[in-house]
């Protein structure tokens, strides 16, 4: 299985979308269908 890549604007709106507008990283995985786990990463 091929490793899932991020571009940098990804993970800079989901980042923003959690720390500027209280998004949860629950909502925002299932939105964005990522993985809740994967989000730590994008810090």
């Amino acid at each position: 299985m091929k490793k899932k890549t991020y571009e940098e604007n990804f993970k800079t709106k989901i980042i923003r979308l959690h720390l500027e507008e209280g998004r949860t990283i629950k909502s925002l995985s299932e939105k964005y269908e990522i993985h809740k786990k994967i989000t730590c990463f994008f810090s």
